[in-house]
């Protein structure tokens, strides 16, 4: 593997990951789905929504303000 693979390797991982506002923007959609989920009786939907919505909070950093 030579320098350039391995930079063009770094970038198309580097690219796959989004930016922590959309991963928060699609955290908190997910919770507010959860809860109208809730609120309807179904709650096993309610409870992957939840769950997945906290798998994506373990993605954010813990203080947005200090990588801004």
């Amino acid at each position: 593997m030579t320098a350039t693979d391995s930079i063009c390797d770094q970038t198309r991982t580097a690219s796959l990951v989004p930016p922590a506002e959309v991963v928060a923007a699609l955290r908190d959609d997910l919770i507010e789905l959860a809860f109208d989920l809730d609120q309807r009786a179904q709650y096993e939907a309610a409870d992957v929504a939840s769950t997945v919505a906290a798998r994506l909070a373990e993605l954010l950093p813990l203080n947005p303000a200090a990588d801004a």
